[in-house]
């Protein structure tokens, strides 16, 4: 089946942070639960280099190599681990239409600029810059490692426009990681994504990496209540 959605994604910068399981609870959609690292409740910041992006097939014109910056939190829907951005940025507007118009994402387009390892993007009046270096060679991570567990995440939870829970199935290899990473970040997380995230400019990360990434298919439902219950259908099929 052609997925709805497939791009290659490379480059993937991931800093997480432990945060309170209250700062979680606005955006949980009901039976959502935070999906916890050895009891903690997740938040990650996450920049990638987004190519050759096709929906149903069909290439996007323009760019093939998009750069994205997202905040997401990490939920889990009963056996079903997964993400929800709480808002993301591209530098083209058509990106976020699509993202806006078929699946109600957040994702604004805005003033981007993408060299070397650096994203440079102008939110809320200031400009905001991250950047990396990262040092050898990428490796598979361990399966019961922290990196595994963030980039191992099989579904992208969401809203539809209606208010019913829409969700979608992320497919991909796992990936390489750099691990010693050194990253550089000039940014206001409470001016790219509200006042409920300005802790993170004070609060120490749990973990900063960088994933190689790999060819990426996103599925969506073929409905929004029909697709819920084809995917718990298919959730009870995968083991534990």
């Amino acid at each position: 089946m052609t997925p709805f959605l497939s791009s290659r994604w490379s480059s993937i910068f991931f800093q997480a942070w432990a945060v309170p399981e209250g700062l979680l609870a606005p955006f949980l959609l009901p039976d959502m639960t935070p999906d916890r690292w050895e009891g903690d409740a997740l938040v990650s910041l996450r920049a990638m280099d987004v190519l050759d992006t096709r929906i149903l097939g069909v290439r996007l014109p323009g760019r093939r190599r998009i750069p994205e910056l997202s905040l997401q939190i990490h939920i889990r829907d009963g056996r079903r681990r997964g993400v929800m951005t709480v808002c993301a940025f591209v530098p083209r507007p058509m990106m976020a239409g699509i993202s806006r118009v078929t699946l109600n994402e957040p994702v604004l387009a805005v003033p981007y600029h993408r060299g070397g390892d650096e994203h440079e993007l102008r939110v809320g009046g200031r400009t905001h810059r991250l950047a990396w270096t990262a040092v050898g060679e990428p490796a598979l991570p361990p399966e019961d490692s922290f990196e595994d567990f963030l980039t191992n995440t099989p579904w992208l939870f969401g809203k539809h426009w209606s208010g019913l829970p829409l969700s979608q199935r992320v497919e991909h290899p796992r990936w390489p990681v750099w691990t010693d990473v050194r990253a550089r970040l000039d940014l206001d997380p409470a001016g790219l994504f509200g006042e409920h995230w300005k802790a993170l400019a004070t609060a120490a990360p749990l973990r900063t990496f960088v994933a190689q990434g790999s060819a990426v298919e996103v599925h969506a439902a073929a409905g929004f209540v029909e697709g819920q219950r084809a995917a718990r259908a298919s959730t009870h099929r995968e083991p534990a």
